[in-house]
């Protein structure tokens, strides 16, 4: 069994350094380069504010995102759930599978 040890990163959000641990450095960097896109776009949409209102913003936005693919997926799940079942019952009364 292999097991990978976390490694400390820093990462800069907001001008300020976080701290993680994580055992692959281009995902930790990826996130950092995620949030600071998300935080740029936030930060284009209104005129002046504080740090604080700016990460609270973000994180409003990344929530709205997170709930909104969560719903689109639960969607599309339901949806192919019902399709296997009416194949299912398509496949029944043809009798394809009987011997």
């Amino acid at each position: 069994m292999v097991v990978s040890q976390k490694k400390p990163f820093d990462l800069q959000v907001l001008g300020q350094s976080v701290r993680i641990r994580h055992d692959d450095e281009n995902y930790v960097r990826k996130i950092q380069e995620f949030i600071n896109k998300k935080v740029e776009m936030v930060e284009r949409g209104q005129k002046t504010s504080s740090t604080i209102t700016l990460a609270a913003r973000t994180i409003i936005t990344l929530a709205d995102e997170l709930f909104s693919l969560s719903k689109e997926r639960d969607e599309v799940k339901k949806e192919v759930e019902d399709k296997a079942k009416r194949l299912i019952e398509f496949i029944d009364a043809k009798g394809v599978l009987e011997e």
